[in-house]
This record gives C-alpha cells, sequence and structure tokens, in this order.
C-alpha cells in the first residue's frame, strides 16, 4: 500500500480507540514520532527511522496497538509504512546477519538469513 493510504488508514484507526486509550498512547514524544509519520507519508517515504532511545519506548505501545511492521537495529527502528502486518526483524537477526556477512561469506546460516531477511523486506514493501 502507498504512505498516502497507509496514513488514512492509521488515522481510521486512531480515531475508533476511544479517550481513555488515546490518552495512554499519545504521550508528546508519540505525537511528534506521529507527526513525522504524517510529513514521510505526504512526501511518499515508505520508511521512517526513530534512532531517539526515548521516542522508540514511548512509540512501542503504537507500534504494538497498530501491528506496524519494524526493522530493529543498533541505531534505531525502521518503521515501514506500507502495512499494518505487524511483522518484526530483531535486532539479535540483524547482528548475526551483519557478523556472517563480514565473518562467513559462504555459510548456510548466512544463506538463511538472507532468506528470511529479503522475505521480510519483500513482504514490507510490497
Amino acid at each position: 500500500m502507498k504512505p498516502s493510504t497507509f496514513f488514512k488508514k492509521l488515522s481510521k484507526k486512531i480515531n475508533l480507540l476511544d479517550p481513555e486509550r488515546k490518552k495512554f498512547l499519545f504521550s508528546k514524544s508519540n505525537l511528534s514520532v506521529l507527526k513525522k509519520i504524517s510529513e514521510y507519508c505526504q512526501e511518499e517515504k515508505k520508511v521512517i527511522v526513530i534512532s531517539d532511545n526515548e521516542e522508540r519506548v514511548e512509540f512501542l505501545k503504537v507500534a504494538k496497538e497498530f501491528g506496524l511492521s519494524i526493522y530493529y537495529t543498533r541505531r534505531g527502528w525502521a518503521i515501514f509504512l506500507t502495512n499494518f502486518d505487524n511483522i518484526r526483524f530483531t535486532r539479535i537477526k540483524d547482528d548475526r546477519y551483519r557478523f556472517l556477512r563480514k565473518a562467513y561469506p559462504k555459510c548456510g546460516e548466512l544463506k538463511r538469513l538472507e532468506k528470511v531477511r529479503n522475505k521480510f523486506f519483500k513482504d514490507v514493501l510490497k
């Protein structure tokens, strides 16, 4: 789905929440992240990266509530503005993939991780 469609659906889901749930989910930092998401969707960008640790911790509640797909890395989280499938690629898998790619480029585990990683990107960017 296009980021503009994604934002429309996200807005509808937010409007359907009851007021108590909205207060719980949307702190000041979460509202700033939602503003960034709005800007990115208007520019038709498919990924937003959150690198501030405080924002990541707060935004996890929103990501879980709406089923956002996330790629966890050491530097931050890449949140995909294309679906609500709740697909995750963990930091452990990412670290393992990067290590094997440099140290053992022909091992079977790297090939398996490449398949998993490529499938993740294929699913979130369709």
